[in-house]
């Protein structure tokens, strides 16, 4: 046989596992490419959606109210005795107080 013609064939059967290898890289390229543009995509939404989230955040705030001037002090509170009831009927009166 002729050295040429075996060299040539190894070097063709090198060349064929190359371009193989470089086609298969090269769609795995694209896919990588493809999924990072779905990434980017939803990336934006999710930074919209965040976005509208914090405004109505924004306008849920509630802003502290000045505590009233005039504050009423409850000298006394009378309770008959240790029953829950008793205690009860007593916070309830004292809330009456206040909420005069």
């Amino acid at each position: 046989m002729n050295p040429f013609l075996i060299i040539s064939g190894v070097l063709v059967s090198l060349f064929c596992v190359v371009l193989y290898l470089y086609i298969d890289k090269t769609k795995e390229a694209e896919q990588l490419h493809s999924l990072l543009q779905l990434q980017k995509a939803n990336t934006l939404a999710l930074e919209d959606a965040l976005e509208k989230q914090n405004q109505a955040l924004k306008k849920l705030k509630v802003e502290q109210t000045k505590p009233p001037e005039a504050v009423e002090k409850v000298e006394k509170i009378i309770i008959k005795d240790n029953t829950c009831k008793s205690e009860l009927e007593a916070y309830r009166q004292l809330f009456w107080e206040l909420g005069k």
